[in-house]
């Protein structure tokens, strides 16, 4: 379908001859939704023909009537560039709905990467609003913009004095090799069941994960010696964004707070890797928001967000 002279909606695996016009997150590449699931997979592009470049894209699975972006991942939804036009992007939607609707697809579900980190976020929910999607949740999420040398300077009088207590006792950072996983995954798991919590992955899922997308993970800890008291298991989910994925410390600690040490340390990791954002994640529990958490993240220098999921009935 024909946009305009140079602008083409296009359904199905892409010709490898064209470009990205923005930087994609890694749960919409290839690799990672073929992790979710073999099958199932429908690609939508806007595209520019004449200079063979992508301007947008989305990528639902569909079963049984229902199309949702992401499967499995904390978010998928349309990747959009900068130069795409309002109108072209309106028609797309457009374009998407008639051929799921056509394929007997009755219900569409999205769910957005935190507004902070969408390019182009406000057209999207422009569009998804006058075309009668609904928003079905809204997660508080914090992120923390990585704009000067130290975390110290973002965060409140009380996690400072957490930092240099910890630091004090002797505490050391130290980013992890990638095959200590077992390792970092035993400890993240039990600091979650001692507050009643599970993993959403199992060990042998992240394991697979980590196993094809090697160079997209980062594990980190604090030790008080040789002893593990704080990890996270982060994802590098864009060039520019390093995400806290698994985050757990020792509550035996709780007095140092040695997280609050692991994420100035790791601030200072970004700050000189050029990542520009630190993604501290959603703070929900039972899909209500975690106000002492969210209040924590602000506390260590998170800005607040929101993760959006967005339904429609065709």
């Amino acid at each position: 379908m024909m946009a305009g002279s140079n602008i083409q909606f296009f359904c199905g695996k892409l010709s490898k001859s064209y470009k990205l016009s923005y930087e994609a997150f890694l749960f919409n590449t290839e690799i990672h939704r073929r992790l979710q699931s073999k099958i199932g997979w429908r690609e939508f592009y806007l595209l520019n023909v004449d200079k063979k470049i992508i301007f947008s894209s989305v990528f639902f699975n569909v079963d049984k009537g229902i199309a949702i972006s992401p499967l499995k991942s904390p978010f998928g939804s349309f990747e959009i560039s900068k130069e795409v036009q309002s109108k072209d992007f309106y028609d797309f939607l457009l374009f998407i709905e008639k051929i799921l609707s056509d394929e007997g697809v009755k219900e569409i579900r999205i769910t957005n990467p935190p507004s902070l980190l969408q390019d182009n976020h406000s057209l999207l929910m422009a569009t998804l609003s006058s075309l009668g999607y609904q928003i079905t949740e809204a997660a508080g999420s914090a992120i923390i913009e990585v704009d000067r040398p130290q975390l110290l300077e973002k965060m409140n009088a009380a996690k400072q004095r957490q930092v240099k207590k910890s630091e004090k006792a002797g505490f050391a950072f130290r980013i992890i090799n990638n095959n200590k996983l077992k390792t970092v995954y035993a400890f993240i798991h039990q600091c979650r069941l001692t507050k009643n919590q599970n993993l959403s992955m199992s060990y042998v899922e992240l394991n697979k994960t980590i196993q094809a997308l090697p160079n997209a993970f980062v594990f980190c800890g604090v030790y008080d010696k040789r002893k593990l008291i704080a990890a996270s298991v982060c994802v590098r989910t864009r060039k520019d964004v390093l995400y806290s994925f698994y985050p757990a410390h020792d509550a035996q600690y709780d007095a140092y707070s040695p997280m609050t040490m692991l994420l100035s340390e790791l601030y200072q990791w970004c700050y000189n890797h050029k990542i520009n954002f630190l993604d501290l994640g959603t703070s929900m529990n039972n899909n209500q928001i975690n106000f002492s958490l969210l209040d924590y993240k602000q506390r260590v220098g998170g800005t607040l967000t929101t993760r959006l999921k967005f339904h429609k009935t065709l």
